[in-house]
């Protein structure tokens, strides 16, 4: 159990580096760039906000684990979203910040509508978190790093694949956010694949789709 508790408040510290990291650079932008028009100032005034409710929810959660329930299991609570649309705008957030730290995307695919997933959603954005900042540290900035999505029948997937740089950012990793994101997708029913070499690296998420039956306009969720 001690073992657990370590392995988890790691995870925990790594991930609210990430956040805490993009908060602190969108704060300098606003403290220090006095030539933003008032429409970027919005735009990363909000962006510090979204960081800043994201290093809450981290927080809470290890509060919450070590502290209110100490002694007893966590239920995970997740709830009923359109898959597609979410990892849409997740995508698209994440990618257009990678572009602003300098680094080459790939046309950026999109789901279909109605492609619905029973998730925590702060789970599901942990594990992107985890693996965006890993393209931070180890993805060669000069070659596109491609994202390909699958939507079939019982579940989709979202596929990420980068080249390595030669003289990695941080070399003594640990692997923790790896080890993360494989914990937080598998919890929501998923699966993690890894592939790599010396030069190249993808990770492929997994995650079960809830099936449905069409019933004129409306729609019926089948929890199956």
């Amino acid at each position: 159990m001690r073992a657990d508790s370590d392995h988890l408040v790691a995870a925990l510290s790594h991930d609210i580096r990430t956040p805490l990291t993009k908060l602190t650079g969108y704060l300098e932008i606003l403290i220090h760039k006095k030539n933003l028009t008032d429409t970027e100032y919005e735009a990363y005034l909000i962006k510090a906000a979204d960081k800043a409710r994201q290093l809450k929810v981290l927080t809470d959660e290890l509060f919450h684990k070590f502290v209110v329930n100490r002694n007893s299991e966590t239920n995970c609570f997740q709830e009923l979203v359109d898959c597609g649309q979410f990892l849409n705008q997740l995508l698209y957030e994440e990618c257009s910040e990678l572009e602003e730290d300098g680094f080459l995307v790939g046309q950026l695919p999109m789901f279909g509508s109605e492609c619905f997933c029973r998730l925590h959603i702060e789970d599901i954005r942990r594990a992107f978190d985890n693996i965006f900042s890993n393209l931070r540290k180890y993805a060669d900035p000069q070659v596109p790093i491609i994202i390909t999505i699958a939507d079939e029948q019982e579940q989709i997937s979202v596929t990420i694949e980068n080249h390595k740089r030669k003289c990695p950012a941080d070399a003594a990793s640990h692997k923790i956010g790896l080890m993360t994101v494989k914990t937080l997708v598998e919890r929501n029913g998923g699966s993690v694949d890894i592939e790599q070499n010396a030069t190249f690296f993808s990770i492929r998420l997994l995650l079960p789709k809830m099936k449905h039956l069409r019933l004129g306009k409306n729609m019926q969720i089948l929890d199956m």
